[in-house]
C-alpha cells in the first residue's frame, strides 16, 4: 500500500490528509486558535468543590479547566486537603471544551514518541495489543527498564517491535528530559502560561502514530508548508513534491473534496448508490440507500452489492470523521445467510485499517451492525 501526506496551507490553518493508496482517509486540521488537546500549561487554582472532587484551574485560556482527583495525582488525600485556592500546578489538556464545559485537565503529563509513551506521575508497564506477539516478552523487559530509568509510567508501542532498544531508550530518555524541563519551567514561569503547544506539532504526532508505516511522498501546496514539514520532521521526511507538479495538484484536490466531505450528511457511492450520515449526541447513525444504484445484475445480488461498497465507505468515513464512541450501520436487507457474513467480513476487513480501536457486532435480527470506535482525538 502507498502511504502519503499531503499538506495545506489555507486561512490561518493546516490541512493534514494521510493518503493510502491515493484516497485520503484521515484529516488533521491545525488550529492554533482552537485545539487545546495535549497542550501543557501551568496554572492557578481558582476554585476546590469537595462535593465532585474536582480543582477548577485557569490556564489563561478563557473558561477554567477541570482537574479531577484521578488525574491531580494527590494519592489518598481529599482534593481540599492536597489543593488550595492559588496554588500553582502543572497540568496537560486531555479534552477540548464542549459547550459551556471547559477543557478537562491531568497532571500526569503525555508524551508520545515513535516506540514508546512516557507518562509522568504513573507507573507501570502497558504494551500495544498490536505488538507482535514474539516480541512481547522483550518489549516488557525493556518497558520496566525505562520506567526504572525515568520514575513514569511506559507504553511500548507496535513499533517498538523492530526498532533496536538503544533507540527506544534514547527516545525514552529525551521525552524524560522534556517532562524535566516542564516541571523547572512551571517553578520558575508565572502562572497562567502556556508551555508547551502541542497542536502546532500535528504533522509531528500523525507522523508519529504512523511510525510503523513507510511515508512514500508529501505533497505541499506552498514554501510555507515545505518549511513547516521540515522544522515538524526534523531531518526525518519524504520526497516533498511542491504544488507547481500536476501530480501534487490532483493529490491537493483529493484533499480539499475529503474536507468538504466529512461535513457532508449524504455521501455519494461509485456506484449511484449513498449513504446518510446522522450524528445524535448518543451514537452516529449511517443509513445504506439504494439510489440509483446501477450495477451489473441490478435484480439479482443489488442489495449485496451496494452493501459491500457502503460499509467500505463507512468505515472510511468514521476514520475521516475521526467519530468515537458507538455507531450503528443500517444496511439493505439481504435473504442469504452467506451474504450477509460477507459483508460483516468486509466491514470488519476495512475496520482493520483504522487506527482507531475498533469493535462491531454481528448482524442483529433487524439487519443492523454495532460498533464502536476509539475517537482519535487530533
Amino acid at each position: 500500500m502507498i502511504t502519503e501526506l499531503v499538506i495545506s496551507c489555507r486561512c490561518g490553518e493546516r490541512l493534514i490528509g494521510l493518503a493510502e493508496d491515493r484516497c485520503i482517509n484521515e484529516i488533521v486540521l491545525e488550529d492554533d486558535e482552537k485545539s487545546l488537546t495535549g497542550s501543557i500549561y501551568v496554572g492557578r487554582i481558582k476554585n476546590v468543590s469537595p462535593d465532585i472532587c474536582c480543582a477548577f484551574v485557569d490556564i489563561g485560556e478563557g473558561k477554567n479547566g477541570a482537574l479531577f482527583a484521578k488525574d491531580a495525582c494527590i494519592g489518598k488525600q481529599s482534593i481540599q486537603a492536597a489543593l488550595k485556592r492559588d496554588d500553582e500546578v502543572l497540568v496537560q489538556v486531555v479534552r477540548d471544551a464542549l459547550g459551556n464545559k471547559g477543557v478537562m485537565l491531568t497532571r500526569k503529563l503525555k508524551l508520545f514518541g515513535k516506540t514508546c509513551v512516557l507518562i509522568a506521575n504513573e507507573r507501570g508497564v502497558k504494551l500495544s495489543k498490536r505488538a507482535e506477539s514474539g516480541a512481547r516478552r522483550r518489549l516488557e523487559a525493556l518497558g520496566k527498564s525505562i520506567a526504572e530509568k525515568t520514575d513514569c509510567g511506559v507504553i511500548m508501542r507496535s513499533a517498538a517491535a523492530t526498532a533496536d532498544d538503544s533507540e527506544i531508550m534514547t527516545e525514552a530518555l529525551e521525552n524524560k528530559r522534556r517532562i524535566d524541563g516542564f516541571v523547572q519551567r512551571s517553578k520558575t514561569e508565572r502562572a497562567p502560561k502556556k508551555l508547551h503547544d502541542a497542536n502546532k506539532y500535528a504533522l509531528r504526532r500523525l507522523r508519529n502514530e504512523c511510525s510503523n508505516v513507510e511515508i512514500d511522498k508529501i505533497y505541499v501546496d506552498c514554501a510555507e508548508c515545505r518549511d513547516y514539514v521540515l522544522e515538524a520532521l526534523g531531518g526525518e521526511y519524504a520526497p516533498i513534491i511542491c504544488a507547481d507538479k500536476a501530480e501534487c495538484t490532483e493529490m491537493l484536490t483529493k484533499l480539499n473534496d475529503a474536507a468538504n466531505e466529512r461535513n457532508e450528511r449524504i455521501v455519494r457511492l461509485e456506484n449511484g448508490a449513498y449513504i446518510v450520515i446522522d450524528k445524535t449526541e448518543a451514537l452516529t447513525v449511517i443509513d445504506v440507500n439504494m439510489g440509483g444504484f446501477v450495477g451489473s445484475d441490478a435484480t439479482n445480488g443489488a442489495a449485496f452489492n451496494v452493501n459491500i461498497c457502503a460499509v467500505c465507505e463507512a468505515a472510511r468515513q468514521l476514520r475521516l470523521r475521526d467519530v468515537g464512541g458507538i455507531a450503528i450501520v443500517d444496511i439493505i436487507d439481504m435473504d442469504e445467510p452467506a451474504e450477509r457474513d460477507a459483508v460483516l467480513a468486509k466491514l470488519r476487513e476495512c475496520m482493520r485499517a483504522d487506527r482507531g480501536r475498533c469493535s462491531s457486532t454481528n448482524l442483529t435480527p433487524l439487519g443492523l451492525i454495532e460498533l464502536t470506535r476509539r475517537k482519535r482525538g487530533f
